[in-house]
Parts: structure tokens; sequence; C-alpha cells
């Protein structure tokens, strides 16, 4: 059977992402849009790389940061994905892409212990919302932690960017990678849905000298950095979060 794909540009550039079988939210936006999704963040990443060589993608879902950051950025990516269906899509874009040399694809949930947790989808028909706990098509998946993942040895050079994606158990896998992040102080870019996740987030990274930055993304996608902390740049953040979760608290049901 011949695998049905659909390209995407960046400046020039095509991408090929296999098509979905089933209602995928990510994917139905990039096609629509002819481009990544989350564009902006991506787009804000090329200029921030400072000579680092590899990057971890934490939640790489069917790949689209994974595929930039290859392709983009060539940098060498380390992709966790544990769903069965999104890690069948992130490893057929990686090939379709020919960037199976760049990306180290895992097939394992990331958190600050090591064993057997249970995945389900939080709302229907979006994989992208797998999170640790019950939910519809739950998958029981192994667990691990970047600091004894990567405890035998990391790929050359510096660690440049930490991205975490994990729908609500971003902290946990931040306690699980201190030693990395202390030994490659990557730029940390972490999902907070709601205002208890960013300040929890905030607070952890904080004794470490790094501070909220940027923000971007329909679900706030916060960008913490070793800088000092400007506060007008925080206010924005804190905003846009508050929005956010305004929004879904007023959302009709189903």
């Amino acid at each position: 059977m011949v695998q049905q794909v659909f390209d995407i540009d960046f400046r020039g550039d095509a991408f090929i992402f296999p098509t979905e079988t089933s209602p995928d939210h990510i994917r139905a936006i990039m096609r629509k849009s002819g481009n990544f999704y989350e564009k902006r963040l991506l787009e804000f990443l090329c200029s921030r790389m400072d000579g680092a060589t590899w990057v971890i993608d934490c939640g790489a879902n069917i790949g689209n940061h994974t595929i930039f950051m290859a392709g983009v950025l060539q940098r060498h990516v380390v992709a966790f994905e544990p769903i069965p269906s999104n890690l069948d899509a992130l490893r057929a874009a990686v090939a379709l892409n020919g960037l199976s040399h760049s990306v180290t694809v895992e097939p394992y949930a990331v958190s600050d212990t090591v064993g057997q947790v249970t995945l389900g989808m939080e709302f229907a028909g979006n994989p992208g919302s797998f999170s640790i706990g019950s939910g519809d098509q739950s998958h029981t998946v192994l667990a691990v932690t970047l600091d004894g993942h990567f405890q035998k040895g990391v790929p050359s050079g510096r660690l440049g960017i930490l991205k975490v994606d994990v729908e609500g158990h971003e902290e946990h896998v931040l306690r699980g990678a201190m030693a990395l992040i202390q030994n490659h102080r990557p730029m940390v870019i972490c999902e907070a849905g709601t205002m208890t996740a960013f300040e929890r987030i905030e607070a952890f990274l904080a004794p470490i000298g790094y501070h909220a930055a940027r923000v971007f993304g329909r679900t706030p996608t916060v960008v913490f950095d070793r800088v000092e902390r400007i506060s007008s740049e925080r206010d924005k953040i804190v905003e846009k979060i508050a929005h956010y979760v305004l929004q879904h608290e007023q959302a009709p049901a189903g």
C-alpha cells in the first residue's frame, strides 16, 4: 500500500508528513496552513541555538517540532513519544524526510521516576492530549527520567533545547532532568496550560537561574532561559495563560 502523505513548506524547503487515519488536531492545522504547527515559536528558535549541537523533544507527538529541529535547525534530535499511533507517525515522518541519521526516536514516557505508567487521552479524538492517568484509549508504557536515560552518555556537543509538552506533567520531567539541565544549560520550553503549572515550573527553574522569557502558541508554551527577569514579559505570559484558562472555563461541555 502506498502511504498517503501531505507536504508543508518552510522558507522554500518542503517537508513531508503522513496523512492521519483519524482526526488529528495538529495535522489538521498543518495541512490547512501549509506550514509547521506553532510556526512563531519555531521561527524564534532559528536564531537561538548558540552553537548547540543537539536537542530533546519530550512529547514529540507526530514529529512537528522534531522534523523542524532536525531538518531546519539541522541539529540531532532525541525524540521521546510513547503513544503507539503517534510513535508510528513520528517514525514515518523521520523516514519520509530522510532524517533517520539526525533523529533518535525513544518510545518512552518521561517523568521523575522510572516504571510503568498509564497514559489516557484527555480529549477524545486528540492524540496529542495523552497524559498520565485514566482516559480514552489508555496505554501502559515505560517511563524513564532524562538523567537516568542519558547516564551512559549523551550525543556529542552541547544540548541547546529541552522541549517538554507532556500535558501537565512538565514539572516531573524537569525534576528528572536536573543534572542534564545544570550541565548543559539549555533553553527550556514547556507547555503551561494553567497558572498553577506555570508557577510550579517557574519556581522549580528560578533557583538555577532560569526565568520566563517568552510565550507562544494557543495553549501557552513558555520559553524559560538564563536571562534576568523582565517584568513586562512575565506580565504578558501571565495574561496569556489567564486568557487561555478563562476560554476553557467558558467552553461548552462535550
